[in-house]
């Protein structure tokens, strides 16, 4: 089981955050919290329901994901239960 970051573009959401900022406040968060990240997904602009994410589950069997702006995320909840 696999813990990972994700990164999304950085002009989704209300603050624009590169992709190197999101690993780093994600990695912080993660370092304060004493976990471990184990793999970092670059998840592209106008992602289909997070796919990359979805295939690297599939590889690696994600255990827990973190984000930096969830608010990229689609409000299909139905959707989001599956990943």
């Amino acid at each position: 089981m696999t813990t990972a970051i994700i990164n999304t573009d950085m002009n989704i959401g209300p603050f624009k955050i590169p992709g190197n900022g999101q690993n780093m406040i994600l990695n912080n968060y993660a370092e304060r919290n004493k976990l471990i990240v184990e793999e970092i997904i670059p998840e592209p602009f106008m992602s289909n329901m997070l796919a990359t994410t979805q295939w690297t589950h599939k590889k690696k069997n994600l255990k827990k994901l973190y984000y930096a702006q969830f608010i990229s995320c689609h409000s299909n909840k139905r959707e989001l239960k599956n990943l």
